[in-house]
């Protein structure tokens, strides 16, 4: 696996450039995952799969909120929901699957934000992301595998602590917010068949350059960037190593009977 960020100064510019990225021929096949505004600027990050991946944007969200149920009605699942520079955009992963899914969630505070979050938890969805987008704190929900939890904290000694705490119980941090002087930290539990996510690692770094130097770091050492923020003046970077395991590539009908594993495996997974 492997990652990469670019920058552009306006939406049409990062849509051009994000078309060339998916455009290029190359051995990597990459996937947007994360859309932010750093530095003033547009910034998008990838991965390198082999997911169909799509990309919406609009100037008013009852636009969008259009484009986002087209998308769902397709099999596209919401990964990432947004408002940058005057304008909302949304990112979306291809599912096979129809048992798989999202939603989202758009709370004014964080008492709402954690009432939605509950409901969504209970009807068996998972937290996946959260953003702060046009004063409104955004839940994003998958239909995954695995149990997903969250925290809030004050400060960033506090963050660091709820990442030291989840990991000690078993989760991986997967997203973080910063708005309205609270922290909001975002874990997940993978329990994935063959090549999986398993640990995460974050970088905090004070300028661009800084943080540059750390994402080359990461990557030599095996680790994908997945969630990128600008945070006052500071740059914060999450990281996920992927695992391989023994198993051979499964493929064919094997494949197939994978698939239904996983999908039984949703079935009785606790949330």
């Amino acid at each position: 696996m492997a990652s990469l960020y670019l920058n552009a100064e306006n939406v049409t510019d990062f849509e051009e450039e994000l078309q060339e990225t998916w455009d290029q021929d190359l051995e990597r096949e990459y996937s947007l995952v994360d859309v932010e505004y750093i530095d003033d600027t547009w910034t998008g990050v990838f991965v390198d799969n082999d997911k169909d991946n799509f990309f919406e944007w609009a100037e008013d969200f009852s636009g969008l909120q259009e484009k986002i149920e087209a998308r769902q009605d397709e099999y596209h699942d919401l990964v990432d929901l947004d408002y940058i520079d005057d304008t909302w955009v949304a990112v979306f992963d291809y599912n096979m699957f129809s048992i798989q899914g999202s939603d989202y969630e758009l709370a004014q505070d964080l008492t709402e934000f954690a009432e939605d979050t509950q409901k969504q938890l209970d009807s068996g969805y998972n937290i996946t992301n959260i953003e702060y987008a046009n004063g409104n704190w955004i839940g994003i929900y998958g239909n995954d595998l695995g149990t997903s939890t969250y925290a809030t904290s004050d400060s960033l000694t506090g963050f660091k602590s709820d990442v030291a705490q989840a990991r000690a119980e078993g989760f991986e941090l997967v997203g973080v917010e910063y708005a309205e002087d609270t922290w909001v930290s975002v874990f997940q539990e993978y329990i994935y068949y063959g090549n999986i996510y398993h640990t995460t690692k974050y970088a905090l770094a004070e300028d661009a350059e800084e943080f540059q130097s750390k994402f080359e770091a990461r990557t030599e050492e095996g680790y994908d960037l997945i969630d990128y923020e600008q945070i006052d003046d500071i740059y914060l970077g999450i990281f996920q190593q992927p695992i391989e395991t023994s198993s051979d590539v499964i493929e064919g009908s094997d494949a197939m009977w994978l698939a239904l594993s996983m999908i039984d495996d949703v079935n009785s997974v606790s949330i």
